[in-house]
């Protein structure tokens, strides 16, 4: 795809995220066998709403029509960072008591809460067969960290 294609659409989605209190977590363009997709990745503080991603599709389509270069048809995919989104450790007091997917370098995925948060450690808890299980985890022994959803 064509840098400045790239470059115009980035800005329109930035001032759509900007005009709304959205993050954009990334963009790209697919192709799929005849179809071009436009996909488009925003959240909120980790809770958006279909809602917002409607009203975000809504102001950024007309946006993105004024673009000259973007001249060929693409379908609008707009959709919630969601699970695929990376958290940074210095995200997580804005995320305390929320469900957590934390994979560490030993390979164990936590699905858990994390209660603390300190420089270089945190300290989180999870339920084994309905008992609470409290642990404290080093900031170095975190491979990455995702929202989790769970009933």
């Amino acid at each position: 795809m064509n840098e400045i294609i790239k470059e115009r659409v980035e800005k329109v989605l930035l001032e759509g995220c900007k005009e709304l209190s959205l993050q954009l977590i990334n963009f790209c363009f697919e192709e799929r066998g005849e179809d071009t997709y436009l996909n488009v990745s925003v959240d909120k503080d980790y809770s958006i709403s279909m809602e917002d991603i409607y009203s975000f599709s809504s102001l950024i389509s007309p946006m993105l029509d004024k673009i000259e270069e973007l001249s060929f048809p693409y379908m609008l995919n707009v959709y919630s960072g969601g699970y695929e989104r990376k958290i940074e450790y210095s995200e997580l007091n804005n995320l305390l008591n929320r469900y957590l997917d934390i994979k560490l370098k030993d390979q164990r995925v936590l699905t858990c809460k994390v209660d603390k948060v300190e420089d270089e450690q945190i300290s989180l808890f999870y339920f084994i067969k309905g008992r609470k299980k409290k642990e404290i985890i080093k900031k170095e022994n975190i491979e990455e960290i995702h929202m989790s959803y769970k009933d």
